[in-house]
């Protein structure tokens, strides 16, 4: 399992690390360079969503029904708060950053959930 995840990882990492150098790009080209960081913030926005969405359905699967329905009602809400609090102070900043953090937080959550995605396909093969 580990070395499936390994793999898993690497990959993920090297397409998220494709789209970032794609953003920088981009960004730069039209004068606006700085917004990386906002782009940087939601994507680890999103990571932290889906750490915590693997962590607690991966420790569900031990527990009682009723245990890992609390635990995954508890993630959603650890997950909405999360994305609130990124999206509030992003919005605060300005509308633009807003858009960024919020174009960087979709890529990744879209990008990861396609990967776990084609290694479900994978594994079932």
């Amino acid at each position: 399992m580990r070395e499936v995840l390994s793999v898993y990882a690497k990959r993920l990492a090297a397409w998220l690390l494709g789209f970032a150098l794609m953003a920088l790009v981009s960004f730069a080209a039209g004068g606006r360079a700085g917004l990386i960081g906002a782009w940087l913030i939601g994507y680890l926005a999103a990571a932290v969503c889906l750490w915590n969405l693997v962590w607690r359905t991966w420790r569900s699967t031990t527990l009682t029904v009723e245990r890992a329905k609390r635990e995954m009602r508890q993630g959603f809400f650890l997950r909405l708060v999360t994305i609130f609090i990124v999206f509030w102070a992003a919005v605060q900043i300005s509308t633009e950053v807003f858009f960024t953090v919020v174009s960087g937080f979709a890529l990744c959550y879209v990008v990861t959930m396609l990967h776990i995605m084609l290694l479900a396909l994978e594994k079932d093969r």
